[in-house]
C-alpha cells in the first residue's frame, strides 16, 4: 500500500485490537464483519466522506494491501 493511501486511511480510521474505529464518532466494527457496510453514529461528519464502493473501511485497507 502506498504511503499516501496509508496516511489517508489512518486520518479517518484506527485499528484497535480486532476492531476498526472511526476517529470522528468512535463507532467500532469488528474485523470479522469487515465485508459489512460501516455504520457511523448519527451526525458523524465522517459519514459524508467519500469511501469505496464497498462502504467498508476495513475492506478498503485490506483490498489495497493486496495490490
Amino acid at each position: 500500500m502506498p504511503n499516501g493511501a496509508v496516511n489517508a486511511w489512518t486520518a479517518m480510521w484506527k485499528l484497535i485490537e480486532h476492531e476498526i474505529v472511526c476517529v470522528e464518532c468512535k463507532r467500532r466494527q469488528h474485523l470479522a464483519k469487515s465485508e459489512a457496510e460501516f455504520k457511523h453514529f448519527p451526525g458523524c461528519n465522517a459519514d459524508s466522506f467519500a469511501r469505496s464502493d464497498s462502504g467498508s473501511p476495513s475492506h478498503d485497507v485490506r483490498s489495497t494491501s493486496r495490490v
